[in-house]
């Protein structure tokens, strides 16, 4: 009986950590593919993205989101010692996202490789204010 309790949240465990280390090397492959170095982490201690879930609630709360964005650019530019226009954040649950403030990816991402990059309900949300939805829309 106390086997079969322990069971699935082992069960779970297991496939968490196997889905991290599958993720990792698809984004290591794909990155090896088009020759991109790798992006620093913004607040590597914070291992699974609690401290920056929180950061994006409470800008989306106040509406100071992209102040949010821009301090975390500032923070990661003074980690750096260079202007850092390009990093990664982890999210819940053991996800990675790219934030980047360079404009040639912006290019890549929104015009010249459009295709290669996935189009998240996420990434749709946040660029809808900017761009509207016609850009999203054609490429679905």
């Amino acid at each position: 009986m106390g086997f079969l309790l322990f069971l699935p949240p082992a069960v779970a465990a297991i496939l968490t950590i196997y889905y991290c280390v599958v993720a990792h090397l698809r984004q290591a492959a794909k990155a090896k593919l088009f020759g991109c170095q790798t992006a620093p982490l913004f607040r590597p201690w914070d291992v699974f993205g609690v401290q920056n879930f929180k950061i994006e609630m409470n800008g989306m709360k106040t509406n100071r989101l992209s102040y949010a964005f821009s301090d975390r650019k500032k923070e990661m530019s003074a980690k750096m010692g260079r202007d850092c226009k390009t990093f990664r954040i982890k999210y819940p649950p053991g996800e990675t996202w790219f934030y980047t403030f360079d404009p040639k990816n912006l290019q890549a991402v929104l015009a010249t490789q459009f295709q290669d990059f996935q189009q998240p309900a996420a990434r749709v949300g946040a660029f809808e204010p900017l761009l509207g939805l016609g850009i999203v829309r054609f490429a679905n």
